[in-house]
């Protein structure tokens, strides 16, 4: 399997794909190849650290807005943060809510815009590859 900007998986075998891809199942059989690299020749936290995943379970915690979109307490722009959420249409919500400094509660986004925001979580994280679990269900 070669992966280069996109994985995008399909129901068969999508789970045992996602954790052979997060080195969290070992292959048995064939190899996963990024960028023509073998995953398995590499320490699993840095292919982990290099893959922006976004869950089909929504996964915010409290704090603000800007800790949920950046918990690796990186330096991140704020205008990358706010392309982001502009990008995933969810700059006007945020801005509603009080901006990136705002706490974030569960119950002040739908399942949606939930999913939504953790696609803007893996558009300011560093990485080229993005994995979507289920993009289009709930």
């Amino acid at each position: 399997m070669l992966c280069t900007d996109l994985i995008f998986a399909v129901d068969s075998g999508k789970s045992s794909l996602l954790s052979a891809l997060l080195c969290l199942l070992p292959c048995h059989q064939g190899h996963i190849l990024i960028d023509g690299i073998d995953t398995s020749t590499l320490d699993p936290e840095s292919v982990r650290s290099r893959l922006n995943l976004v869950p089909q379970e929504p996964f915010l915690f409290e704090g603000t807005i800007r800790e949920n979109v950046n918990p690796w307490k990186r330096e991140v722009p704020e205008h990358t943060i706010n392309k982001a959420f502009k990008r995933v249409e969810l700059y006007e919500k945020i801005t509603a809510l009080g901006g990136l400094d705002a706490r974030l509660d569960d119950s002040l986004l739908s399942h949606g815009q939930r999913q939504l925001f953790c696609l803007a979580r893996a558009l300011v994280r560093e990485g080229n590859i993005l994995v979507l679990d289920e993009p289009t269900g709930q």
